[in-house]
């Protein structure tokens, strides 16, 4: 992300590179938290209803709602009514790791608790489960933006 001094604020979107330019016309952190929030949490349920669609189809889930959230420590939630929501500052994590969070939550409509069951059922769908779950537990929070 690149911030730039200027007398509008305004948020750019490159999604094919991956680069997001932010135009801040005020340099504290409260406005800058609102700014992007404001502009990047749309973006964020966009791209995780996408890649969720395409999961969907893929493995046969079934959901109802999405949601994003700014949750300072929790990825992703599955409720009891199939309801998904996510922490939308999960866009900035690598892909593999993106994707293992959206399985995690999936893996939770079929299975509701954190079992053996349900980590052998997430290992089908991410074969590397175990090493994404470990870069989350040391690096995922350390890409939070606030």
């Amino acid at each position: 992300m690149i911030f730039i001094n200027t007398s509008r604020d305004s948020v750019v979107i490159y999604p094919e590179s991956q680069k997001i330019y932010a135009n801040i016309s005020t340099n504290s952190l409260g406005h800058i938290k609102k700014i992007l929030e404001t502009k990047l949490r749309p973006f964020a349920l966009s791209l995780i209803k996408s890649e969720l669609s395409s999961l969907k189809k893929q493995y046969n889930f079934d959901y109802h709602n999405v949601t994003v959230r700014n949750q300072s420590s929790r990825y992703g939630s599955c409720s009891s009514r199939g309801n998904l929501n996510f922490n939308w500052q999960i866009i900035f994590f690598p892909y593999p790791q993106f994707r293992h969070i959206l399985l995690h939550e999936l893996t939770h409509l079929k299975i509701k608790n954190h079992s053996k069951t349900f980590w052998d059922q997430l290992a089908i769908y991410d074969p590397d489960s175990q090493k994404h779950n470990l870069w989350l537990k040391k690096e995922g929070t350390k890409l939070f933006l606030f």
